[in-house]
């Protein structure tokens, strides 16, 4: 009744849809991996249960990944990732431009649903605007905060502007500051989140690009995840 069955399903499609071509193949796989995605996310909530931590996207994730995967070895499924090893050291730097905050908020919100967009940004914020107000603040300070961080840490100005830094913190600071209860101070737990966020997902996107995976939504996962064992008591554990 909360839509949290159809969130990770949605991610799926919508992920499978731009990572994969536009083959009459490729859009059956994303239909059944969608579907998939359904025993994937009962099998996490199980494994986790005990725990009573939420599965939050870990499913989508999960799906995601090995169906890219497929590519590697079957002949009529293709992506357009490059999943052959790569060098590390290839990784431009283009910081010639400058950082422009209002495109990399909304294209942080934007990017929840893997799509750069300013105005696909804002109808995001409203929602949660409409939802909580908490909610909305949290999350775009912390995207603020983070873009703040990572530029002065050298980050990649071009993928700050389109918000590729930006939809790890959004689900984060939604995730510990408003959704889930823990010992934690909300506005603590989510200054916290986006200090563990930089770290988590400038270590997880290098420890993928060798083999030309996204991070997806796995940063916020292992932040939410860290924080709420570190804090511990929720309300919603079937997330």
């Amino acid at each position: 009744n909360d839509g949290l069955a159809g969130f990770n399903p949605v991610l799926t499609a919508i992920a499978l849809t731009i990572f994969l071509d536009k083959s009459g193949l490729d859009i059956v796989i994303t239909m059944i991996a969608t579907l998939l995605t359904l025993p994937v996310a009962a099998a996490v909530r199980e494994v986790l249960r005990p725990y009573k931590v939420p599965m939050l996207t870990m499913p989508f994730v999960i799906v995601t990944w090995f169906t890219i995967l497929l590519s590697g070895q079957v002949k009529f499924v293709d992506t357009s990732l490059k999943l052959m090893p790569q060098n590390i050291e290839t990784v431009n730097f283009s910081n010639n431009d400058r950082i422009h905050f209002i495109q990399s908020l909304f294209e942080g919100f934007s990017q929840v649903f893997i799509e750069a967009s300013v105005i696909g940004g804002v109808c995001i914020l409203i929602g949660i605007l409409i939802a909580s107000r908490k909610a909305a603040l949290l999350a775009v300070i912390a995207s603020l905060l983070s873009f703040i961080i990572v530029a002065l840490l050298g980050g990649n100005y071009d993928d700050i502007n389109q918000g590729l830094f930006g939809y790890n913190f959004v689900l984060m600071a939604i995730a510990l500051g408003y959704t889930f209860k823990t010992a934690i101070n909300p506005y603590i737990s989510t200054f916290l989140g986006v200090l563990l966020t930089v770290v988590v997902q400038l270590g997880t996107t290098t420890l993928l690009e060798p083999f030309g995976l996204p991070a997806l939504t796995l940063p916020f996962i292992i932040v939410t995840w860290i924080l709420l064992f570190a804090g511990i008591k929720h309300d919603k554990v079937d997330a």
